[in-house]
């Protein structure tokens, strides 16, 4: 049993620990580290830690997130309206020129009329 033991501290001392993983991730330690050293999971919501990020940077980027939001908003706005106003014309093309081709068809058929009648 001790040999096992001593295997498995042998095991653990060549892989990183989860502290050393997440120093080199996030450049410090956080209490999630702490946690899972210790095998206690702990739920912290990082963006409201203020060791990771500031409270004046997490609103900066929150707005800037909005402001974002905001344009992809308006420009898919901008977006619909215009294909929608390139599509009216479109209607009134297709609809004079099924309009055209009826003319045509009864253009041809009174020239074939008129062929008979000679």
């Amino acid at each position: 049993m001790v040999a096992m033991q001593s295997e498995l501290i042998d095991e653990n001392e060549d892989q990183p620990s989860d502290d050393v993983i997440m120093r080199s991730a996030l450049g410090h330690r956080s209490a999630y580290v702490k946690g899972m050293r210790h095998r206690v999971k702990v739920i912290k919501n990082r963006q409201s830690c203020p060791s990771v990020v500031g409270n004046g940077e997490l609103k900066e980027k929150l707005l800037e997130l909005d402001r974002a939001n905001d344009k992809i908003l308006n420009l898919t706005e901008a977006y619909e309206e215009q294909r929608l106003t390139l599509e009216e014309p479109k209607k009134e093309m297709d609809a004079s020129k099924e309009q055209n081709r009826t003319y045509l068809k009864k253009i041809d058929i009174l020239q074939s009329q008129m062929a008979q009648m000679q």
